[in-house]
């Protein structure tokens, strides 16, 4: 690892997550100070972060580094199967109330649930 800020080569090197296109392990190449910023890159494949982010002020997990845009889109993608989760329970209720078999509404409910996960 390089480091080119004597001054803050002291403190504990921070989590990195892994390389975002090949998953190799990554390395600060400079930790950041006021003046500088921090670069932190790939072992394997050398893909290159820089930005304002500064060991020992700035919390790791927030690194520009170690955001990543899927961890957003999980989220959003579970907030998406919660909503059409409880949309499957409103239809399989409208079924039940307009007096059709029970076992069509599981059926119906069944299909819905194949229809959003792309079976």
């Amino acid at each position: 690892m390089t480091v080119e800020n004597d001054a803050m080569a002291d403190t504990a090197t921070p989590e990195l997550l892994p390389c975002p296109f090949c998953g190799a392990e990554a390395e600060i190449e400079r930790r950041g100070s006021q003046r500088a910023s921090m670069i932190i890159a790939c072992t394997n494949c050398g893909c290159r972060v820089e930005s304002g982010d500064v060991v020992g002020l700035t919390e790791p997990k927030v690194y520009r580094w170690n955001r990543r845009a899927h961890d957003a889109l999980k989220a959003e993608n579970a907030k998406l199967r919660a909503s059409l989760a409880k949309c499957a329970t409103k239809l399989r209720s409208c079924i039940e109330r307009s007096g059709t078999d029970p076992e069509f509404a599981d059926i119906a409910v069944e299909e819905f649930r194949a229809t959003l996960e792309g079976r």
